[in-house]
C-alpha cells in the first residue's frame, strides 16, 4: 500500500518489471474478497456450494437485479450458474472450501488451535520455502547458462538479447532484428 493514498503496486509473475502497475484499491480489476454484510460485487471471491453439494471456490461474474453471475475456479464457463443474492450456498472465501480466504482464517481463531487446515497450511508453507530455494537454484543455474551463451556469441561476433516477457516476444524479436528496436512488435504483429 502507498501511504499516501489508496492503492496497491503490483508485479505480474512472469512479467517483466516494466509492466508493473499501481492499482487503485477500489479498482474493479482487483478481485475482492466478500464477507457477510458487505454488498456483493463483480469478482468478489466466494464460496459458492455446486448444484452437487460441493462447495467451490468461485467468483462473481455479473450481478443483475438480485441475483449474481458466479464462476466457479478451474472450470469452463459452461458450467457458470445464476444464484439469488440471499441464498444459503453463498459463505465467505475458505469457509467450506479449500481456498485460502477470510472464512479459513476466521474459522482458525474461533478454533483457538491447530486445526488439520492449518496443518496442512504449514505443510504448504514448508513446501513453498523448498521451493523457493529450488527457483533461486534454478535461477543462478540458468543465469549461469546465458552467460556462457554470450560468451560463446561473443567469440562469434553476436549478442544476446532479452525481450519483453508480455507474450509477445516472438515478434519483438523481429523487430529487433528489423529495427534494431523490438517497439515495433505490434506493426509486425499486425
Amino acid at each position: 500500500m502507498f501511504k499516501d493514498r489508496n492503492a496497491v503496486f503490483v508485479h505480474f509473475t512472469g512479467w517483466a518489471e516494466k509492466y508493473n502497475m499501481e492499482v487503485d484499491c477500489d479498482s474493479d480489476s482487483i478481485r475482492k474478497q466478500w464477507s457477510k454484510g458487505d454488498s456483493f460485487k463483480v469478482h468478489n471471491r466466494l464460496d459458492i456450494k455446486d448444484e452437487i453439494n460441493v462447495w467451490r471456490e468461485a467468483i462473481i461474474t455479473q450481478i443483475n437485479g438480485k441475483q449474481l453471475r458466479i464462476h466457479y475456479r478451474g472450470f469452463t464457463q459452461k458450467f457458470d450458474e445464476d444464484i439469488d443474492f440471499d441464498s444459503d450456498r453463498i459463505a465467505e472465501i475458505g469457509t467450506f472450501s479449500k481456498a485460502y480466504g477470510r472464512g479459513n482464517i476466521i474459522k482458525r481463531k474461533r478454533m483457538g488451535l491447530k486445526s488439520p487446515q492449518h496443518l496442512h497450511d504449514e505443510e504448504e508453507d514448508q513446501e513453498l520455502r523448498v521451493s523457493e530455494i529450488e527457483i533461486l537454484r534454478r535461477k543462478q543455474k540458468r543465469d549461469e547458462q546465458n552467460a556462457q551463451l554470450s560468451q560463446a556469441l561473443a567469440s562469434k561476433g553476436l549478442k544476446y538479447v532479452t525481450m519483453g516477457g508480455d507474450g509477445n516476444c516472438l515478434f519483438r524479436a523481429i523487430s529487433h532484428q528489423l529495427y534494431g528496436t523490438e517497439d515495433h512488435h505490434e506493426y509486425i504483429r499486425n
